[in-house]
């Protein structure tokens, strides 16, 4: 829909692949899809030279939520990412996260807007952080 470049990769320390696409929007967005073992660990959405996210952005959002939980774009899903996307914290992990089917959700803004998604261990769901 929104047009890549072949993604650059690169190996982690923890023996995973970080596979980073760039779409073909202005202004720039980079899709980051962190793999192990042929499976997806994690997904990542960043938006640049930006004051605040436009409605056009937001949509990118919700088709990525949507791309990895199916219907997981529901209204409080919606509500929590524009509560807290643009809100300060200095790591990503440390912003407040909901819980989206068997995965969690972290939305915040480390110098850019960033929404991150990584599968839930079984077992060790935790309720979102309000």
């Amino acid at each position: 829909r929104y047009g890549c470049p072949p993604p650059k990769t690169w190996q982690l320390r923890d023996g995973g692949v970080n596979h980073s696409y760039t779409p073909n929007v202005r202004p720039a967005v980079s899709l980051e899809v962190s793999t192990a073992g042929g499976t997806i660990r994690t997904y990542g959405i960043e938006f640049y030279e930006r004051r605040t996210l436009a409605p056009k952005d937001l949509e990118m959002v919700w088709s990525l939520i949507r791309t990895v939980q199916p219907g997981g774009d529901t209204a409080s899903v919606r509500q929590f990412v524009r509560s807290h996307i643009e809100t300060d914290v200095h790591q990503i992990l440390q912003a407040k996260s909901i819980v989206v089917g068997p995965y969690r959700l972290w939305a915040g803004k480390v110098i850019q807007q960033i929404v991150h998604i990584q599968r839930e261990p079984l077992g060790r769901r935790r309720p979102a952080s309000r």
